[in-house]
């Protein structure tokens, strides 16, 4: 499971915030304590560089085991673009996940 944990202005809020949002809503555990190496809290750049993007059709990810490999452990993608997540449910897609998504995401997923 997957949080999207994003704000109007990402610059007033950083990953930390994302993590203490994620400790209070019971997403990750009060315990949880990130570090440089954690791939359960990822901002939306890193998961870009370590999923390996879209390829140039937008249908699918440019390397699926990259993408498996990125997700296996993430629980919240903070400061992430709206590419970000349709490359997340894309990839989830691709790899026969079920996914649901709201808000204004679904534009760019029914593209």
């Amino acid at each position: 499971m997957f949080f999207f944990l994003n704000f109007q202005n990402k610059f007033l809020f950083k990953k930390e915030t994302a993590i203490a949002i994620a400790k209070e809503a019971n997403i990750l555990p009060k315990s949880y304590e990130h570090t440089k190496d954690s791939l359960q809290v990822m901002e939306g750049y890193r998961f870009q560089e370590l999923s390996g993007g879209l390829k140039d059709d937008l249908k699918s990810a440019k390397d699926l085991f990259a993408f498996d490999k990125a997700t296996e452990d993430l629980v919240v993608l903070a400061r992430s673009t709206p590419e970000n997540k349709y490359q997340l449910v894309t990839g989830l897609k691709e790899l026969g996940n079920i996914v649901a998504v709201t808000g204004l995401i679904y534009k760019l997923i029914n593209m």
